[in-house]
């Protein structure tokens, strides 16, 4: 009975890791962006739609920390409260696939026939595609707006979930563990969700958190293209897009909204390195 017990394979976890450096730069970065996010629409110096068209294009000044666009909005308020739906945007976003793509995973995995090769031709067909221009492709054809950006990228991010959970799942279903459980009765339903979905927990952590970044870029560039979030609503990419006309007498307008995305991006990169690098199993047995 203990041989047995020994032999059942047990699914890595993310507990007992040494922290990276970059985890902790990029962690720190992106808690300081999420500050900004929550507590930045509260606590803004100008209404972010008040028009002050005598104050057009200024530079940074006491009155307007960061300068004024082209109709006399404060750049600040604006950036602060375009940050939260760019946030929201981009996690709902990456939500929607990873769930999708489990379940699309998994369901091909345990079926099998043809509904799994349908599928992953489907995946595969998706996967042929840049996920920005997916993701573009896609509102182009069900109309602009926030919550069609978060579908859009969120069906562009998922054939990748769907893959690798596949992936995992087609190994884990030859294992002795699962073949235990269905000599039990154990449904399918059962099956995937204790012996073989706490498989893919790691794996797909770490693809959340590589995804991450994809996901606000994309939903910057939508925005940058005026699909996102609609006007007078602020967003980081709808700023930047604006800004670009006036780059030459107003260099701060473009600057701040450009420099925001940046940390944003880079924030998420580096913890999504540090977090690949800290669950990989090789790291984790070096630390055991």
């Amino acid at each position: 009975m203990s041989s047995i017990a020994t032999s059942v394979p047990k699914p890595a976890r993310i507990t007992g890791l040494e922290l990276d450096a970059r985890i902790v730069i990029g962690g720190s970065l992106l808690a300081i962006v999420v500050l900004a996010a929550v507590v930045g629409p509260q606590v803004v110096p100008h209404d972010p739609l008040e028009l002050n068209l005598d104050r057009r294009l200024e530079g940074p000044s006491a009155a307007f920390l960061l300068g004024t666009d082209e109709i006399g909005r404060d750049i600040l308020s604006r950036l602060l409260t375009g940050l939260r739906p760019a946030l929201l945007a981009g996690v709902a976003a990456v939500l929607v696939a990873a769930v999708a793509g489990t379940l699309i995973g998994l369901s091909a995995a345990f079926i099998g026939g043809l509904y799994e090769t349908v599928s992953m031709r489907i995946v595969d067909l998706l996967l042929a595609w840049p996920a920005v221009f997916l993701a573009l492709g896609i509102v182009l054809l069900i109309g602009p707006g926030p919550l069609n950006v978060i579908l859009a990228i969120g069906i562009a991010e998922t054939p990748v979930f769907a893959r690798l959970t596949r992936s995992i799942a087609l190994g884990q279903l030859q294992g002795e563990h699962v073949e235990a459980a269905r000599s039990m009765g154990a449904s399918g339903a059962r099956i995937m969700r204790l012996h073989i979905l706490p498989f893919a927990v790691v794996p797909l952590v770490v693809q959340l958190a590589i995804a991450a970044p994809i996901a606000f870029i994309s939903e910057a560039s939508l925005s940058f293209l005026g699909l996102g979030s609609q006007p007078p609503q602020a967003s980081l990419g709808s700023m930047l897009s604006g800004a670009q006309e006036y780059l030459a007498i107003a260099p701060t307008y473009t600057i701040f909204p450009a420099v925001v995305i940046a940390i944003l991006v880079l924030s998420l990169t580096v913890l999504a390195d540090g977090v690949q690098d800290a669950l990989d199993p090789r790291h984790i047995r070096k630390a055991r």
